[in-house]
């Protein structure tokens, strides 16, 4: 491998106590939930089932299914990746050579199996990897509700968004590459996947001074970069300035019933509603929710 690395040993190496091989599987239909069902020829390694009451958010790097010719800049292995959205602890990763509509399908179940979670598929600029179909698949064909808004971060009102899918450009690369450098120095992301490990410790700066994957492949890396994005701009701490309670928690646009990107004064005046409620049960004035 040439090249300088993105990451030194040592900072990767807290990592390694969270390696497991996880279970191999496929997810199905059975009426109207999905389960798992192990499968060692499956597409889907389980490190965590989904927990009740938590959220997840799956981050997606689709191809378009083409042969592997086994070099660092072929693109063929579609990959995903699903965090827990409160503790971005790794719950399960998908490495397949799978087509965008296979894709899809697969990234629909996955996003059922794990609470509605929360969907970001890459849309490269160029259309290129199937991302734009994909979208389509999923919002035509499978009517998931639930997909990643896309953001303009250069504005300083974010208002709500007609795009969907999260695109990897010239702007955001950087900031994706560095949400990916700040939970490995502030170790605030678990991950289990020895794969996904193996890819961060191939990820540096080529001769030309591009940061990609060095050997082998990148994709189950941007997955992942994607997931952490789309928590960021999806998941806040739910702590109020000058309110002291550690155990208060996170949470969610989505639970707090506000639409994406709320102004901050909504999302404040909510958190204060629900304070008040908490405090007023503690009381005994009325019931809490």
């Amino acid at each position: 491998m040439s090249g300088l690395p993105f990451f030194r040993r040592s900072e990767l190496l807290w990592l390694e106590d969270h390696v497991e091989a996880g279970r191999l599987g496929r997810l199905e239909e059975r009426g109207s939930s999905v389960v798992f069902v192990p499968d060692q020829g499956g597409w889907l390694r389980l490190f965590k089932s989904p927990a009740s009451g938590h959220e997840y958010v799956v981050g997606a790097d689709s191809s378009m299914g083409l042969e592997n010719f086994g070099t660092a800049m072929s693109h063929s292995r579609s990959a995903a990746c699903v965090l827990d959205m409160e503790s971005q602890e790794q719950a399960a990763e998908y490495d397949s050579q799978t087509a965008p509509h296979v894709f899809a399908r697969h990234l629909a179940l996955i996003g059922r199996f794990y609470n509605q979670a929360l969907l970001a598929p890459e849309v490269q600029a160029s259309g290129g990897g199937g991302g734009r179909e994909i979208i389509v698949y999923l919002r035509d064909k499978y009517d998931y509700p639930y997909l990643h808004v896309w953001r303009h971060a250069d504005r300083i009102r974010r208002e709500q968004g007609t795009l969907y899918g999260w695109e990897t450009n010239a702007r955001t690369r950087p900031r994706m590459i560095a949400r990916l450098r700040e939970v490995v120095m502030e170790r605030s992301s678990l991950i289990h996947s020895r794969s996904l490990l193996t890819q961060l410790r191939n990820f540096g700066e080529n001769e030309s001074g591009r940061l990609e994957a060095l050997a082998g492949h990148d994709d189950l890396l941007f997955a992942y970069g994607i997931a952490l994005m789309s928590r960021s701009e999806n998941y806040v701490s739910r702590h109020l300035f000058g309110h002291g309670d550690p155990g208060y928690g996170a949470e969610s646009f989505k639970r707090l019933g506000l639409n994406w990107w709320p102004d901050v004064e909504d999302y404040y005046a909510r958190h204060k509603e629900i304070l008040e409620q908490e405090e007023a049960g503690q009381r005994g004035d009325f019931l809490s929710f």
